[in-house]
């Protein structure tokens, strides 16, 4: 598992609130397990690069959705379904790509600004808050308290590829 910079860099109150933003998200997207912040928290100002670890099956099963047909007739593509995307759109069929894209993240990363701009000041981390430079623009910006925003790097999947192909038969199981 990689590192998860909300565990050295935030305070125990932001951690609790970091706690919240992933309960909320898994209360909306049951097939969530978890999202992670894999960068150091003071590379950007103004936004969290995130990774959201997720269950591939429960994300079939909650959108109603199938991974690539073509798959089928080259089973050994399955294992690609294991590889982390930063877009939904790489695990689901040719049909569904339109709905799992740009605008899907977009969508989610909306939700996840809004949902933690709505917890208590000291439960959040702020934009610029461990910001190493100064300028006009930033001082104004960590003075007013703004949230951080947030970027979706990777989605990344808990999968058992064997469920589908097995290598050594080098066929679907």
């Amino acid at each position: 598992m990689e590192i998860n910079y909300v565990e050295y860099e935030m305070t125990p109150k932001q951690q609790m609130g970091w706690k919240a933003l992933n309960s909320f998200l898994r209360k909306k997207y049951p097939f969530v397990k978890e999202m992670v912040v894999p960068i150091p928290l003071d590379v950007y100002g103004s936004f969290l690069i995130v990774n959201i670890i997720f269950d591939l099956e429960d994300f079939y099963k909650f959108y109603n959705v199938t991974p690539p047909i073509k798959f089928k007739d080259n089973p050994f593509l399955y294992k690609l379904l294991d590889q982390p995307y930063t877009y939904l759109m790489s695990y689901v069929d040719d049909q569904y790509e339109d709905k799992f894209g740009s605008d899907y993240n977009d969508q989610l990363e909306k939700y996840l600004y809004m949902a933690y701009r709505s917890l208590p000041k000291d439960m959040r981390y702020l934009q610029f808050e461990k910001w190493r430079g100064e300028n006009d623009i930033e001082s104004t910006i960590k003075a007013d308290e703004v949230t951080v925003e947030f970027r979706i790097r990777d989605f990344v999947p808990i999968f058992d590829v064997t469920k589908y192909y097995n290598k050594e038969e080098g066929d679907l199981i």
